[in-house]
């Protein structure tokens, strides 16, 4: 987690090919909005985008819920399973015929699980495509 000050100290807006600096400064920023810009971030970097793009994406998130659910108290589930299910979609995304193995490793999963999830996945997939 960075402080306050990590990603809502400055940041650089495009606005017609001009570039402006909005200083925020320290501690400005509520506390939950920096931790979940602060997240946001290192997803992206972890998805590969560059340190930059995943900041000023984060921002632009954080951004987006501010102006969406500014005010509002609001209560996020803990959806596990929608993490499994998503991380099931990410699998399968992985998955090249010949890489179960390496699944396997990376997912923490069983060579056997690998398999059924792959086939759950097809299954879901199929029936998108029917439903289409």
């Amino acid at each position: 987690m960075l402080q306050h000050g990590g990603l809502f100290m400055a940041r650089t807006l495009a606005m017609e090919g001009a570039s402006d600096t909005l200083e925020m400064p320290h501690g400005q920023w509520p506390e939950l909005l920096a931790d979940m810009a602060d997240a946001i971030c290192r997803k992206f970097i972890a998805l590969g985008k560059p340190d930059g793009v995943a900041k000023n994406e984060a921002l632009l998130a954080i951004e987006a819920i501010t102006e969406e659910w500014q005010g509002c108290m609001v209560y996020i589930p803990m959806a596990k399973g929608a993490a499994v299910a998503m991380k099931h979609h990410r699998l399968y995304l992985e998955y090249d015929g010949t890489n179960v193995r390496e699944l396997a490793i990376k997912h923490k999963y069983s060579i056997q699980q690998v398999y059924r999830v792959i086939k759950r996945q097809a299954q879901l997939q199929r029936q998108d495509r029917g439903a289409k």
